[in-house]
């Protein structure tokens, strides 16, 4: 099942409209919006988790730039707009 709603979340990804989506894999419209809104949830619980778990590895290698004298917001700052 997982791997249907993946290649579903695939298809919406490459800019198919739900409804075309929906049509090709016989599923309900309502239930391809309710598979791609808990996805969307799932992904943004993620993010959270990972800002949580990391930020104090982030500070500290903020700390170690700027031991070296490298200015940590130069760093950000190209991090931020190459990304």
């Amino acid at each position: 099942m997982r791997l249907y709603i993946s290649l579903m979340l695939h298809r919406l990804w490459k800019q198919e409209t739900l409804y075309d989506v929906a049509e090709r894999f016989h599923v309900s419209r309502g239930w391809l919006q309710n598979a791609l809104q808990a996805t969307y949830s799932q992904a943004s619980s993620i993010i959270r988790f990972a800002e949580v778990l990391l930020r104090d590895q982030f500070a500290e290698k903020i700390e170690e730039l700027e031991q070296m004298g490298i200015n940590a917001n130069e760093v950000l700052a190209k991090f931020i707009t190459d990304y």
